[in-house]
């Protein structure tokens, strides 16, 4: 688990935070970040596990606050929504779409 948070820590900018959420997921914030740029950061994440043949399946679930958002709770709420279908698929980002 230390070495996934230091090569996710490794790929998010300096307003970036990232903790924990869970037994083995974490969340990563970042503030101020485009949902392209969000995607391009996940996907980085998830590949460096692949190019480095590391045993772990990544997936990855994304929301945006961009929109409608009334609170952080729906923010995650929708994160984990698009974190489950990628688990589903295995090895994939998803960002969250009404109906995911």
């Amino acid at each position: 688990m230390r070495k996934v948070a230091k090569i996710m820590s490794a790929n998010i900018r300096d307003n970036g935070m990232i903790f924990r959420y869970g037994g083995e997921e974490f969340c990563v914030l970042l503030p101020g970040v485009a949902l392209e740029k969000a995607k391009s950061v996940a996907e980085r994440m998830r590949s460096h596990y692949i190019d480095h043949e590391l045993p772990v399946i990544i997936s990855i679930g994304i929301s945006t606050s961009q929109g409608e958002i009334s609170n952080t709770r729906q923010l995650l709420d929708m994160a984990d929504k698009a974190l489950y279908r990628a688990k589903i698929l295995k090895n994939r980002v998803v960002v969250f779409s009404p109906g995911t």
